[in-house]
């Protein structure tokens, strides 16, 4: 087919070249007898629209992984089962690829409608500050995407520096939530100290008085050793009085000695129960202090959300968030600021014959007039659109027309009844007066 046929007939679009069109939110049969530098711009507008969906559906997606994906526990600790951790995994794949989805149609949908209502402005390739205020609600909503957009694609590209930093954050955490834990038992570890201290040294005090008297009985000893020479206990030379006084004095020794030992051994195994109760006691202390560590750990741990990661993007590296989010942005807006610099071309000129021959085939004519401004200052006019519709004030005049003709028909068909029967009352008064006695007889 010639290139003259093909302008004829309208240009054969592919797949893709369909897709692009549908994403501008452009009319293809006008399209189609468009020359080609039309189709490339209204082509590169859907492309923009299209890529601000897949992105859409990449932030969404990861932004719902964070959120229904299982948590990372960057610091360590117990970890589920691997089959437990395989289905998390698949089960929060699955969740944020459907949100994911569905987050992306939205933001295609409202981006496609944005683009495609904004229309070509006054056909320049400038940007007048009429144009600019008329386009300014859909240029906020573009900055917001933008920003929405933004936001999961940050913490996905600077995510080593963001783990790196939560660690860090998360361990601080830890030693400020540990440090309350001690000072919350800080009171009990100390009187649990004072009262092992307590026992030990009556323990000490009991058993030292013991250990005084063996320490005297080995004196003695020794002391009779030296006296009888020998260190022995027989009948040896240099065994007399003295020697004898000290087995005197031994004997008595020993037995204060099992007399204190009778006396302390109760008293120490009573002290040694105290002692291993309160010991006994402290090490549920330390359980319970342990317990706390790891669930201060744990909430540490859980500090790790999307709201959380995007914060410390921000504190990372605020450079790379905001040029991040600038791009984006600038993704969002340039089909809009693009689409007011256009300057009007075949299609738009379609278009807006489509328009008219739309409004013309249903009897609306619509003009524009100037009126004054709504203050109502002198020399403040803008443009006010009126229309006249044709074909429904024809059929409203019809219709009223066969109301009025009936409306007129019944007034002479009432008028000439009544003539009738003035008539005939005047030529037959009797009729009607029996009538009207035969009426009132009860």
């Amino acid at each position: 087919m010639s290139d003259e046929q093909q302008r004829e007939n309208g240009r054969h679009f592919t797949a893709l070249s369909r897709f692009l069109i549908f994403c501008s939110g452009a009319d293809k049969s006008l399209l189609a007898h468009c020359p080609n530098s039309d189709v490339v711009k209204i082509q590169g507008i859907g492309g923009v629209v299209a890529a601000t969906g897949l992105l859409a559906f990449l932030s969404g997606s990861y932004a719902f992984w964070t959120v229904f994906g299982p948590s990372e526990e960057l610091m360590g600790g117990g970890a589920p089962a691997a089959g437990a951790m395989s289905g998390l995994v698949a089960l929060g794949a699955i969740g944020a690829l459907v949100f994911g989805l569905i987050w992306s149609l939205v933001i295609f949908n409202l981006d496609r409608f944005i683009v495609a209502a904004s229309g070509p402005g006054d056909g320049k390739d400038t940007i007048s500050f009429a144009e600019f205020r008329t386009a300014l609600p859909r240029l906020i909503m573009a900055v917001l995407i933008g920003i929405v957009l933004a936001a999961p694609l940050e913490i996905r590209v600077m995510k080593s520096e963001i783990d790196a930093a939560l660690t860090l954050a998360q361990l601080d955490k830890v030693q400020e939530l540990n440090a309350r834990t001690d000072a919350k038992l800080k009171n009990e570890s100390d009187r649990f100290d004072a009262e092992l201290a307590r026992v030990s040294a009556a323990v000490a005090a009991r058993e030292s008085k013991v250990t005084a008297l063996e320490q005297q009985r080995e004196d003695v000893q020794n002391k009779l050793a030296v006296e009888i020479g020998s260190g022995g206990t027989g009948r040896v030379k240099g065994d007399g009085p003295v020697a004898a006084a000290l087995r005197a004095s031994l004997r008595d020794v020993e037995s204060r000695l099992e007399q204190a030992r009778a006396e302390v051994k109760p008293q120490v195994e009573g002290l040694e129960r105290e002692r291993v109760s309160l010991q006994g006691r402290k090490d549920k202390m330390e359980v319970k202090r342990e317990v706390e560590y790891e669930i201060n750990r744990k909430n540490a741990g859980r500090d790790n959300g999307l709201m959380r990661r995007i914060e410390l993007a921000h504190e990372v590296s605020p450079t790379a968030s905001n040029l991040l989010m600038l791009l984006l942005i600038v993704i969002e807006v340039a089909p809009i600021i693009f689409k007011l610099m256009l300057i009007a071309g075949p299609y738009e000129y379609f278009t807006e014959s489509e328009k008219r021959l739309a409004l013309a085939r249903r009897g609306i004519d619509v003009t524009g007039a100037l009126r004054p401004g709504a203050d109502g200052r002198p020399g403040e006019l803008r443009e006010v659109k009126m229309a006249r519709y044709a074909e429904a004030e024809a059929i409203a005049s019809r219709e009223l027309g066969k109301w009025r003709v009936e409306a007129h028909l019944t007034d002479i068909a009432l008028a000439t009844h009544q003539q009738r029967l003035e008539t005939d009352i005047s030529a037959y008064p009797e009729r009607y007066v029996e009538q009207q006695w035969t009426t009132n007889e009860p």
